[in-house]
């Protein structure tokens, strides 16, 4: 398990609102507990939610400058929330992953990518921790 980013390219940024991420996830994550902490550095306010799933309490963060983070999985987890999320972006938008065990392998992700396609970009990352 490692902990999945999802966001805006370098030197790119998109905007979606707390309120429609919100909404995305609690229609996606049935049980989702949500709260909109503040950040002590950026002083923005960002949704923190969990969820269980597959028997085991899931975490993850939602940065309203394009910063998506789910904690504690792997593709088969996240994949097809990752896919969802990915159809809420505006046309256009170039988007990165990487796993916070290796920052430093960062892959663009197709905003048209599906469940198997997510899944698919993700898995050789997890096969080589």
């Amino acid at each position: 398990m490692d902990d999945i980013h999802l966001a805006a390219a370098p030197g790119t940024r998109w905007y979606l609102g707390l309120d429609e991420v919100e909404a995305y996830l609690r229609e996606r994550l049935p049980g989702l507990r949500v709260s909109r902490p503040c950040s002590a550095v950026s002083e923005q306010t960002y949704l923190s939610f969990s969820v269980d799933l597959d028997g085991m309490c899931r975490q993850g963060c939602y940065f309203g400058d394009g910063h998506l983070l789910l904690e504690d999985g792997d593709p088969e987890v996240w994949a097809a929330t990752l896919a969802g999320f990915l159809r809420l972006l505006p046309a256009g938008a170039r988007v990165v992953t990487l796993l916070s065990s290796d920052p430093e392998t960062v892959l663009e992700v197709s905003p048209l990518a599906d469940e198997r396609g997510v899944r698919e970009l993700l898995e050789p990352l997890f096969a080589a921790l």
